[in-house]
């Protein structure tokens, strides 16, 4: 261990026995993995694709920060709300822990059902009479917000083509199957085999491809069900993401529903 590190912790307040326990800890085989890993993950040609998703992110964001009405705040607001969550399953998988950020994911696309929904309740409570649903999807959308609601991802997205603020998705290509979220719940509901074998911090070029592809469609989704209840509740707004930052072949879906606007 170099002096310059025991210096360096002695000046943080720790102790040198301290400062030995920490620098094993940093010099941990995981850790060193998982660096690595990360360096890899955001070589130029790596990160391209991610970025077009996160600079789309980023313009709808400021479209909702210009405006000052109630829906661009309750919307930025929510938005705002899942993104920390996505960013933590991007950490995980640049560092290669693929397995957890499969699963953390997943929980994240399930908040998004749940804070769009979430949305819609409290705008169905002004009475404007803009959804028609039966009482008992209803209860689904208004436990949506509650943590201990105990509908699944399939009730939510059933639940959102019926109130059709899904467009251009439908019953037989729904954001379900497009998010493939059946593939998703592998993860989640990973035997012990595949957990083990899921462990490691190395690089995998075919698991960090899928990473973005999932993470991809969820943020394309995401821009979709925005677009869809401003067009249904303040169509004043307009386009929230311009076409010219939509590559068609990377985000098909948001694509054909903006495709015309601009």
């Amino acid at each position: 261990m170099s002096q310059n590190y025991t210096y360096w912790r002695l000046s943080q307040g720790f102790s040198k026995p301290e400062s030995d326990i920490l620098y094993q800890k940093d010099q941990s085989t995981q850790k060193v993995l998982g660096l690595k890993c990360w360096l890899k993950s955001i070589e130029p040609h790596q990160v391209s694709n991610i970025q077009l998703s996160n600079n789309t992110m980023i313009s709808l964001q400021k479209k909702l920060h210009t405006h000052s009405s109630e829906l661009s705040k309750d919307l930025l607001g929510r938005i705002n709300l899942m993104l920390p969550t996505l960013e933590s399953s991007t950490e995980l998988a640049f560092t290669g822990r693929y397995l957890e950020a499969f699963i953390l994911l997943r929980s994240s696309i399930e908040g998004i059902f749940r804070l769009f929904l979430d949305l819609v309740y409290k705008y169905q409570r002004k009475d404007l009479g803009l959804w028609k649903l039966k009482h008992e999807d209803w209860n689904v959308v208004r436990e949506s917000g509650l943590i201990e609601g105990g509908a699944t991802i399939g009730a939510f997205d059933t639940i959102i083509h019926k109130l059709k603020i899904n467009s251009p998705f439908s019953l037989k290509k729904s954001i379900y199957k497009y998010l493939n979220i059946k593939g998703l719940n592998k993860y989640t509901h990973a035997v012990v085999e595949h957990i083990v074998s899921d462990r490691s911090s190395h690089f995998s070029q075919e698991k960090k491809d899928k990473y973005v592809e999932f993470y991809n469609r969820t943020i394309e989704v995401v821009v979709i069900l925005s677009q869809n209840l401003v067009d249904k509740l303040e169509p004043s707004l307009g386009s929230l993401v311009s076409i010219r930052g939509i590559e068609e072949e990377s985000m098909p879906m948001l694509y054909a529903l903006i495709d015309g606007r601009d």
